[in-house]
């Protein structure tokens, strides 16, 4: 927990910042047309290659149009079946991908998912965004407002997820309401997609009549399946939940199973389209009955290099809260703008 928390103080503070580490413009990639271009590797992820060129900035290439890659900068190169190569590249035929140093026979390019810069400076290993929604209606002077930020670290072995969500709603003749949700992860990476992590969470929902919900745990997942156009995740174990609530002096403390999935989908041609849900379930074990649930939807489509216009949706669901009179669920929709880095 010690690790988790310390993580989740360093990626908070840096979840603003872009990568900014630049290298000589020596890296070669040539495009299955055979036109060559000559740049800086940055990174490849949900089917684009970006590349920085001196010419004409930052690019976008779609990966299954790449026929050739070389760079003597190391690299960390993921696979479909999650196996991890740190090297060089260079491209022994069109369509095959060696990682000098750590692959036996050159890889099959499209069974490539992601390669990252193998960098010692803790921005040039950070990728995330930052997600605006809004909503004005004057009829009855109603303002809504929210933010949504996700980033990763991605070391070689382990890995830290942080994601921040915060709403707040006023109308007249109805008092104000926020909602704030922080959600952490660590974890180490594990053969054939598998992965163990700490997970760690805070939560406030005026809606729901939650003061304040602190939670800590652990557990064990696995990606179903990666590729260029989609992800599945699944991760699953144990909470140690305390809460506060509305009307109700004290807290309560209470054990929960868990299991999250997440999906991700991304069209790969212009212009780019982002999807992803995630779901989590989470039935106590310490009060029979009591099931959590945890339901956010995110659709966006790209209107200018790396800013995206979509939708957000969320959903929070709670059978049996300790005060009677409590709602059980709190949903919304709105509109968003999100940057993506």
């Amino acid at each position: 927990m010690r690790r988790l928390f310390a993580a989740g103080l360093w990626l908070s503070a840096l979840l603003a910042a872009a990568p900014c580490a630049a290298g000589p413009k020596t890296d070669v990639v040539v495009l299955r047309s055979g036109d060559r271009i000559t740049c800086e590797i940055k990174t490849l992820q949900h089917g684009y290659l970006e590349v920085d060129t001196d010419a004409l900035g930052t690019l976008s290439v779609i990966w299954s149009d790449v026929g050739e890659l070389t760079s003597v900068h190391h690299f960390v190169v993921e696979d479909q079946v999650g196996g991890q190569f740190v090297g060089t590249l260079r491209s022994p035929v069109r369509g095959q991908l060696e990682v000098v140093g750590a692959t036996t026979s050159p890889l099959d390019m499209m069974t490539v998912v992601a390669i990252r810069a193998d960098r010692e400076n803790l921005l040039a290993r950070i990728d995330g965004s930052v997600q605006l929604s809004f909503n004005l209606a004057q009829a009855n002077s109603q303002r809504q407002w929210a933010l949504n930020a996700d980033g990763q670290y991605s070391g070689r072995a382990w890995f830290d997820a942080v994601t921040l969500a915060s709403s707040f709603t006023s109308q007249e003749g109805v008092e104000d309401t926020s909602r704030n949700q922080f959600n952490l992860q660590s974890g180490k990476y594990l053969p054939k997609r598998w992965f163990y992590a700490g997970v760690g969470l805070l939560q406030q929902d005026d809606e729901l009549g939650l003061k304040l919900r602190v939670a800590g745990g652990a557990g064990v997942g696995r990606k179903v399946f990666q590729s260029n156009r989609r992800t599945l995740e699944l991760l699953g174990g144990l909470l140690v939940t305390n809460e506060r609530f509305q009307d109700i002096e004290g807290s309560q403390t209470n054990v929960e199973s868990f299991l999250y999935t997440r999906y991700d989908a991304f069209r790969r041609h212009s212009p780019k389209v982002d999807v992803f849900v995630s779901f989590g379930l989470l039935p106590s074990l310490t009060e029979s009955g009591r099931v959590r649930g945890e339901f956010q939807l995110s659709s966006s489509i790209e209107v200018i290099h790396n800013f995206f216009l979509g939708l957000v949706a969320f959903d929070s669901f709670d059978s049996r809260p300790p005060n009677a009179g409590l709602p059980n669920n709190d949903y919304g929709i709105t509109p968003s703008l999100r940057w993506k880095f």
